[in-house]
């Protein structure tokens, strides 16, 4: 999904251009201490590079700095979590009204709660402000608002409306963004998902398929296609969560639910904390909402990590 924490496009980051930009990140701090825009670009670099305490850290020093500058509050919900990304997005709300990834970075977190009446609330005012963006220029741009719409349908087995919506963004898509190609192969995953789900085999194949090509990587779809095929998912260079939701939706789709749930948790359990499984809720293919009395433990987990 257009989860900015957790991608699967890309199997190996450009790490030497990431150290890179810390440096030169860390030398504007230096020489510039009271300059914000050189903290929220810190903040940026450490989420990047998954030291996500002194992420927060930097972001709330931009803040603290330069008050009046909506875009510190993006950094500090951006590489924020829980109440830290809530009250930053609330003031970015304020600060620069219609901005869709406000609404999306809002969405996460609710996701996360499984509060979904405030999910569905904050997704379907980002997909007006998604769909009112200015195709030309924008630097805040942001894609896959109707996929957490689509995914948060299917999660309520309201099926033949989330394949609607996930069309929706398929029809406003905007190739040339920097989350594009992570977007729409998350788009093509759900759609094969829930038509694996209906009974539509080719339409689900050829789905899984798309999202591999935009995707290689893509370790659910993979996995949703090796099912179709009774083969073993490519899992190269998967690891952590990733490689755990990987390894419960093969479960999840075998009817092991309860072994499913379990080793998602215990990935989760053991990562750091942050947003890691705020998808979880809302993946088609687990279908941990619809299988409550397997999913309970780890989705409470979830739940109180996203506090």
């Amino acid at each position: 999904m257009l989860a900015f924490e957790a991608s699967g496009a890309d199997a190996v980051p450009d790490v030497a251009a990431l150290q890179d930009g810390d440096d030169h990140a860390r030398e504007a701090c230096r020489l510039e201490p009271h300059s914000g825009e050189a903290w929220s670009t810190l903040a940026l670099l450490l989420h990047l590079q998954g030291n996500r305490g002194d992420a927060v850290a930097a972001a709330r020093n931009a803040v603290t700095l330069e008050a009046d500058d909506w875009q510190h509050y993006l950094s500090l919900a951006f590489v924020g979590w829980g109440e830290d990304r809530l009250r930053a997005a609330r003031k970015l709300t304020t600060l620069c009204p219609g901005l869709a990834l406000a609404h999306w970075l809002t969405a996460s977190v609710f996701i996360a709660r499984q509060a979904f009446d405030a999910a569905f609330e904050a997704v379907r005012a980002g997909c007006a402000a998604q769909d009112n963006q200015p195709k030309s220029s924008g630097r805040f741009h942001i894609v896959g608002l109707h996929l957490l719409h689509g995914q948060l349908l299917a999660a309520r087995g309201e099926l033949d409306a989330a394949v609607e919506e996930l069309e929706r963004e398929l029809a406003h898509r905007d190739e040339g963004h920097v989350y594009a190609r992570e977007c729409y192969a998350n788009v093509w995953y759900s759609i094969g998902a829930i038509r694996w789900r209906q009974g539509h085999r080719d339409a689900a194949e050829a789905a899984f398929r798309e999202a591999l090509r935009r995707a290689p990587s893509h370790p659910l779809a993979s996995v949703g296609l090796a099912a179709m095929c009774s083969e073993s998912p490519a899992m190269n260079c998967v690891a952590g969560v990733d490689a755990a939701i990987a390894a419960a939706a093969s479960l999840s789709l075998a009817g092991k639910h309860d072994d499913a749930a379990r080793v998602c948790g215990e990935a989760i359990c053991a990562a750091p904390p942050g947003p890691d499984g705020w998808t979880v809720p809302i993946d088609p293919l687990l279908q941990a909402t619809s299988h409550q009395e397997a999913w309970a433990k780890t989705l409470a987990l979830i739940r109180e990590r996203s506090a």
